[in-house]
């Protein structure tokens, strides 16, 4: 029971600690979507993430089985869709409230056309995976450039978080940025 107390007691005083240290209200009200019409950056990047983990699983599994199974393109491809989409919906947020800055209308567009070349080589993947004999040099190809898409368009998502003095140097934002680029 001491010991339950003495936990207890610990939690309490570390969250008060925690709770009372200042933070930087401007970086707190961009990152929490007060600023910027409600784009919500740390969960646009985890989207981005998540839509880069499944373009690379289907990457690796061409590397190792040479083709994507039918179902496991169609499943991958329809996760990648999905977080591109959540994605994008967070940048058009974005993008009514910064439509006079140059640069980060630029790189929204950068980010939109990577995803738009991501969203056509899931189509073709999922095309040539319905075929009776699919053709594994053209599955892994379209893998390898849905990879390659999302790894850039996460490139310049990160540029735009630094050109909005939004943080990108927290340890989960450096986690969902450290995935690799598919090698060819």
């Amino acid at each position: 029971m001491k010991t339950l107390i003495a936990t207890v007691g610990i939690v309490i005083l570390s969250a008060s600690s925690v709770l009372a240290q200042p933070y930087n209200t401007d970086a707190r009200q961009k990152v929490l979507g007060h600023e910027f019409g409600g784009y919500r950056p740390y969960t646009a990047r985890v989207y981005q993430s998540n839509a880069r983990s499944h373009a690379s699983a289907l990457h690796e599994v061409t590397k190792v089985a040479g083709s994507v199974p039918k179902d496991t393109a169609e499943e991958h491809a329809a996760e990648v869709r999905r977080n591109v989409s959540s994605v994008d919906k967070e940048l058009a947020k974005l993008e009514k409230s910064v439509k006079k800055d140059k640069v980060a209308v630029d790189l929204i567009a950068q980010i939109l056309k990577h995803h738009a070349n991501a969203l056509e080589s899931c189509g073709m993947l999922e095309e040539e995976c319905a075929k009776e004999k699919p053709a594994d040099s053209e599955v892994a190809s379209c893998c390898t450039t849905m990879t390659d898409e999302l790894t850039a368009a996460a490139d310049a998502h990160t540029k735009l978080m630094q050109h909005l003095k939004i943080p990108t140097d927290s340890p989960k934002a450096k986690a969902s940025a450290k995935l690799p680029k598919a090698k060819k």
